[in-house]
């Protein structure tokens, strides 16, 4: 009995390691990120807020309608004229017309108006050596026009669905790469590491913030450090999130921005910022700038966005489990349970059922 308590042990250290090293290799794209070292508060609560985005649009239907690719570059123009009336902004479109992924149906028709401002975004940030690697900016514009791309075509009766249905084709991407929201407790734990050093002691403390547990949990330990391990073990972005942590800023930033004329025709002149990391935070002051507000005013405004979304979500799947639960069994022994691909009440009963018989086993074999 001795033997096996010592071998767990060992496997939990080992793990914790594991972790410990891939984070320290990961957020070393963030180490000298200005907008991260001025305000992780803002940081962390976008990372957060991209799980509620990815929550509330996992259930929406994609729809394959057809669309003439004719039909979308003129469209496209439009558009980006109406966001620079100078025309400087269209020349440059012209002069750097790329190819781009179009399946022939609207879920794609977005793209051009997206990989147009990745290009242009790249192209402002000439002489940048390092913007590619760490600037958690590099994304959020093209993801925000090519949102407001979206509702642009609504606004032309190109289609008569929600702009929701077109919008979740390209967040529910995100949500199959990292179902477990893997990325948020990585950074979360980073966070707890004042010191620099990540152990057991960060480990333990992110994990209990993250699912809202104030004691030192050990079976909460051995769940939550397989699902990071799962995740190492499968991700490709082995010791380099860099690209994952853009994309999630990049949505959630997005998501909490006006999509009106005012703020489109300001934002894409603030792109002279994106030059490396060390300009985000620069980026961020000239946003809230634009947006007249002030720091306090922007987390605030997250914090009700995020509480929003997490009622409308929890409203539109009453009796649907999308999310872990910490599910007691018996007195003093609680297990994290998985259910974020459960459909209805029957599978989250049966669920609980096995746990009880986990737990009944595990008696029989301490004994």
């Amino acid at each position: 009995m001795q033997k096996t308590s010592t071998d767990n042990t060992n496997v939990a250290t080992a793990r914790e390691a594991t972790i410990a090293k891939y984070i320290k290799s990961s957020v070393q794209v963030l180490k000298d990120n200005s907008l991260v070292q001025n305000n992780m508060d803002i940081f962390l609560k976008l990372m957060r807020y991209e799980d509620e985005v990815r929550d509330g649009y996992i259930d929406v239907s994609c729809t394959d309608m057809k669309i003439d690719i004719a039909m979308v570059y003129h469209l496209t123009e439009e558009f980006i004229v109406k966001i620079d009336s100078s025309g400087a902004l269209l020349n440059e479109y012209i002069r750097q017309r790329t190819k781009f992924d179009f399946d022939g149906t609207i879920n794609t028709a977005h793209n051009l108006i997206y990989e147009f401002m990745r290009r242009w975004v790249s192209v402002q940030a000439k002489g940048a050596s390092k913007y590619g690697e760490y600037t958690l900016l590099k994304e959020f514009l093209p993801v925000y026009y090519s949102n407001a791309f979206i509702y642009y075509m609504k606004e032309k009766n190109v289609f008569n669905m929600s702009p929701e249905v077109i919008v979740a084709h390209a967040v529910k991407k995100n949500h199959f790469k990292d179902p477990n929201k893997c990325a948020t407790m990585f950074l979360t734990i980073w966070s707890k590491a004042t010191t620099g050093e990540i152990g057991h002691k960060e480990i333990s403390a992110g994990l209990a913030e993250i699912y809202n547990v104030s004691e030192d949990n050990e079976i909460l330990l051995e769940a939550g450090t397989k699902k990071l391990i799962n995740y190492i073990d499968n991700t490709i972005y082995t010791g380099e999130l860099s690209t994952a942590f853009a994309n999630k800023f990049a949505v959630a930033l997005s998501q909490c921005t006006s999509y009106g004329e005012d703020m489109q025709t300001k934002l894409f002149k603030l792109a002279r910022h994106i030059k490396d990391g060390k300009g985000d935070w620069a980026f961020m002051q000239e946003y809230l700038n634009v947006s007249e507000k002030t720091v306090a005013e922007f987390l605030e405004e997250l914090d009700a966005v995020m509480q929003a979304e997490a009622e409308e979500t929890y409203a539109a799947r009453k009796g649907v489990y999308q999310k872990e639960e910490i599910v007691s069994v018996e007195p003093g022994v609680k297990y994290l349970i998985d259910v974020e691909e459960q459909t209805n009440w029957a599978k989250f009963l049966t669920g609980i059922k096995r746990l009880f018989w986990k737990a009944k086993n595990k008696n029989k074999r301490a004994q």
